[in-house]
């Protein structure tokens, strides 16, 4: 008898090892002969072409068959018709006197890293040094060229909520992370080209993209790592070429819940997720290459509740509605999201109690902020960041930031510090420590300030 028991118990560990084996990954699958593996993303899977057609289709044909549908859809020669397509050019750029006093911001690497915070400057000055540096502007279509812009026809009915218009121009080379947007997305593309890579997945969010603050992966996107990313190497992909006039119909790539804590996408309550669901969207994720001078335009508008109703709109379409006549909500309403920091209110609780509402002060406590292991670079970008807050919130210049001057901050500069912010500072207010930090009162955070003298983040 004794002898059967220590049989079994001897079974029964044997059986325990070989499941935390399985559970440990131990047995995980070796994808180092993958014929993907540390190749671009794009290659470890399937894959498919996408549908087309010539020029944009008609707005019951877009919405019923690719809109309803969360079908990808690419529109040869369609953005040909906007004067853009034939005026863009830099010297016509910079024929505007206009574009000296308009501000944009700025990328600073063209293979894309979230962390590296953008940069403001003047749209001449961009258009002067973009061909001999890594940068390239994201930012909306600026006023003076709006009216080269045709809103594309198979957009132009009541349905749509149209949330933003986004130009990015580049010198080429640029490389998206892996990512997913919160919105429907019509890129039309007026030079250069365009490589895409779109992923179909069943698979949950979290599974592709670990980042979940800003919905992104750090996969390396000209090398895949499929032993470190294995999920990429089970699902399909489609491949996308745009070549000049070609627009691009990108569906929803995932929906975004309110926990989500880049805030600058539209808050979506758990209702229309289930009903969306119900009408089949999955996760997509998709990633963007673009070559030679590049100048493409996002349209963004809201997914629809359950379904965009195509007899509501009228067939005949005003062709020639440019984006300067064209109504965009923006991207967010932070006043409406309670459950998150937006920039007016987190720089009102900054100096509520502070002795000085100067940059200094400013410095010190944004970077008491900043996680301890934070680098040097990320010190630099932090006090850059604070100069930006003076440059626009500081309207009189007398280097002090009044609560008049915050309550006067526009809406799109709010959006835009807001979505920097982000990169600094956590902004869910759920957060218990943060609720502990909230707590302090100005003179006990310039007393915490005062107590780094001797560290890095006093050289800011």
């Amino acid at each position: 008898m004794k002898i059967i028991l220590e049989i079994q118990i001897v079974t029964l560990l044997t059986y325990c090892l070989f499941i935390s084996t399985i559970l440990n990954g131990v047995w995980a699958v070796d994808y180092s002969n993958h014929p993907g593996h540390l190749k671009p993303i794009g290659f470890a899977g399937p894959s498919s072409d996408i549908e087309s057609c010539h020029g944009f289709p008609s707005l019951k044909i877009f919405i019923e068959e690719y809109l309803n549908k969360n079908k990808p859809l690419l529109m040869k020669d369609a953005a040909k018709s906007s004067p853009a397509f034939k005026l863009w050019s830099d010297d016509y750029f910079l024929a505007e006197p206009e574009s000296a006093n308009v501000n944009i911001s700025v990328e600073q690497r063209k293979k894309e890293n979230r962390t590296i915070m953008p940069e403001d400057m003047s749209f001449k000055d961009f258009l002067l040094r973009y061909n001999n540096t890594n940068e390239y502007m994201v930012d909306k279509v600026p006023e003076p060229f709006r009216k080269d812009v045709y809103l594309p026809s198979c957009l132009q009915c009541q349905v749509f909520t149209l949330t933003d218009d986004v130009m990015w121009f580049s010198s080429g080379g640029t490389k998206s992370v892996l990512h997913t947007d919160g919105y429907q997305n019509l890129n039309c593309l007026f030079r250069g080209t365009k490589d895409l890579v779109m992923i179909n997945s069943s698979y949950p969010r979290e599974e592709l993209i670990e980042v979940s603050k800003g919905a992104y992966s750090n996969v390396d996107v000209d090398s895949v790592d499929l032993n470190k990313f294995p999920k990429l190497a089970e699902v399909s992909y489609i491949h996308v070429h745009m070549e000049p006039g070609d627009c691009l119909y990108i569906p929803v790539f995932c929906i975004i819940f309110c926990n989500f804590e880049l805030f600058t996408y539209q808050k979506m309550s758990n209702s229309n997720y289930k009903t969306v669901a119900a009408n089949g969207v999955i996760y997509r994720y998709h990633h963007v290459r673009s070559y030679n001078r590049n100048i493409a335009v996002n349209t963004w508008f809201l997914p629809a509740e359950k379904s965009y109703d195509a007899s509501l709109c009228k067939d005949v379409q005003q062709v020639s509605q440019t984006l300067n006549e064209t109504n965009f909500t923006g991207l967010t309403d932070p006043a409406e999201d309670d459950e998150y920091l937006e920039f007016r209110e987190y720089l009102k609780w900054l100096f509520e109690d502070a002795k000085k509402n100067d940059l200094k002060t400013l410095v010190k406590s944004l970077s008491m902020s900043l996680p301890e292991q934070s680098d040097e670079e990320e010190l630099k970008q932090a006090k850059r960041f604070c100069i930006e807050i003076f440059a626009k919130v500081d309207t009189d210049k007398d280097g002090i930031i009044t609560t008049e001057e915050i309550n006067n901050i526009s809406d799109e500069n709010n959006s835009k510090l807001s979505e920097k912010l982000s990169l600094f500072v956590p902004l869910s207010n759920s957060d218990e420590s943060e609720d502990d930090d909230l707590s302090q009162t100005g003179d006990e955070k310039d007393g915490q300030a005062d107590d780094e003298s001797s560290s890095n983040r006093d050289e800011l």
